[in-house]
């Protein structure tokens, strides 16, 4: 995933950028702005641009002809390894309900000032949680005990929040600060837990292997 912070924003003046104007300028889409679309794609493809889909979250862009820089870092894997080190332009090319279709291509050398060489992972947690009771905690996850007082806010929940009359802690993601599971500690020392908007629940004997069967399912993307 590419953070907003390593964004740049587009200033590359070429024979794309040209387009990439040209469409900026139709508030709507025409078919004089699909021809333009058609254009943008041939000159890609003969730049050697990579072309490949993914979501929007991950790729931030999602309005066909939006565009930015990124200096890929040297620990890159995935799609974009293959540019370790370099410049490059991304540009979206492509509108879905779930996917975009983009495309990518070299426009520099990451300046080596700028060059990252691993990857430093920061976690923050939501003062709701620190503020309360920890029960659990490692570098990247969070277990506190929420007075019932407070409200714990999700979608993914039916009702909107999480039911603090069912479920008596709750498990946070620091990599985004957001709450992901929730745990009901039984009288007879077993732990049930599920991620927000699952319907069943996994029983596990201790709060470790219940946090560990939750972790493993975030790591997975299943929340």
């Amino acid at each position: 995933m590419i953070s907003t912070e390593s964004a740049i924003d587009d200033d590359i003046v070429d024979e794309v950028s040209v387009v990439l104007k040209t469409m900026s300028i139709e508030s709507s889409w025409s078919k004089k702005k699909s021809a333009l679309r058609g254009e943008l794609v041939t000159l890609l493809t003969r730049k050697r641009y990579l072309s490949f889909e993914g979501g929007s979250d991950r790729y931030l862009v999602s309005r066909v002809g939006e565009s930015y820089l990124y200096d890929v870092p040297l620990y890159k894997q995935g799609l974009l390894k293959k540019f370790r080190g370099k410049r490059i332009r991304i540009v979206c090319i492509q509108s879905g309900r779930y996917k975009r279709g983009y495309m990518a291509g070299v426009v520099g050398t990451t300046p080596n000032s700028l060059l990252v060489t691993k990857l430093v992972q920061k976690y923050s947690f939501p003062a709701y949680a620190t503020n309360a009771k920890a029960i659990y905690r490692t570098r990247r996850y969070l277990v506190f005990q929420p007075a019932k007082s407070i409200s714990v806010f999700s979608i993914k929940e039916p009702k909107g929040f999480v039911d603090l009359r069912v479920w008596d802690s709750i498990l946070v993601d620091g990599k985004d600060a957001l709450p992901k599971g929730k745990l009901r500690h039984n009288k007879d020392g077993t732990v049930s837990s599920a991620l927000l908007g699952w319907r069943g629940q996994h029983e596990a004997p201790t709060l470790k292997e219940a946090v560990d069967y939750l972790t493993d399912r975030i790591r997975k993307g299943w929340e």
